[in-house]
């Protein structure tokens, strides 16, 4: 090995337990950072969904009737003129 690799090799042994703390420390943050994150996303949605469930349960059912008479004299006077007995 060159001169230039030994010198480097023996720095990074002299420094090797810095260099595990360091590398440590940041995925503690790291980690530390995306449970944040994460535990803001949930809590968001879960307000998400909380507000939408209360505003359906405030909101009132409507109830429409539809008459289908129009439609069942319609069917009915089709059905006669298909069976030929309308009268004209």
């Amino acid at each position: 090995m060159s001169q230039q690799k030994v010198d480097r090799y023996k720095e990074e042994k002299a420094n090797r337990q810095q260099i595990i703390k360091k590398a440590k420390r940041r995925l503690r943050i790291e980690v530390i950072a995306l449970v944040a994150v994460l535990a803001l996303l949930v809590g968001w949605f879960s307000f998400a969904v909380v507000q939408q469930v209360r505003s359906n349960a405030e909101k009132k059912v409507v109830s429409t009737e539809i008459s289908t008479a129009a439609i069942e004299g319609y069917m009915s006077d089709l059905s006669a003129q298909v069976n030929g007995t309308e009268e004209e």
